[in-house]
């Protein structure tokens, strides 16, 4: 753990323990207050959200249900983990392509990891890097993706 890694075992442990404070209420989620109201746009513009995170599906769909907004999990279509492939690989964004039934070249991926953005702009996904406060991808290359600071610019 100390190495940071992030092995599909300890996601699912995480996922566990997550499942305890969450439904006993001492854990909520904290989004940024951009992401309930974008949310809500893009379900009533019909468009699908897909979630692909390092930590495990069952921590992501209790991280969207249990937030500080309420229960966002309903606006979420799908989620993938580090189970279909490893984030900085090119497969796994084909593979995401493959699961949701669309070609690369219709899917908008936004990410705050300029590694991430190379490997889904390999796989041919449109690329945007979020400039959200905290992030810890500091080798940001500014002149290679669009970035936005938060969601009002996607409809």
């Amino acid at each position: 753990m100390d190495e940071d890694r992030k092995t599909a075992g300890l996601k699912q442990l995480q996922g566990k323990i997550y499942r305890s404070g969450f439904e006993d209420g001492q854990i909520q989620a904290h989004v940024f207050n951009d992401v309930p109201g974008a949310l809500k746009r893009w379900d009533e513009n019909s468009k699908k959200v897909y979630i692909y995170s390092s930590g495990s599906i069952d921590a992501q769909k209790l991280l969207f249900q249990y937030t500080i907004y309420g229960n966002l999990s309903n606006y979420i279509t799908g989620y993938f983990d580090t189970t279909t492939g490893l984030k900085l690989d090119c497969k796994s964004y084909k593979i995401i392509a493959a699961n949701i039934g669309e070609p690369p070249h219709n899917i908008l991926f936004l990410t705050d990891s300029t590694k991430e953005a190379d490997a889904a702009n390999e796989a041919g996904l449109h690329v945007v890097l979020l400039m959200r406060p905290g992030n810890a991808d500091t080798d940001i290359d500014f002149t290679k993706y669009n970035t936005a600071t938060d969601f009002s610019d996607f409809k």
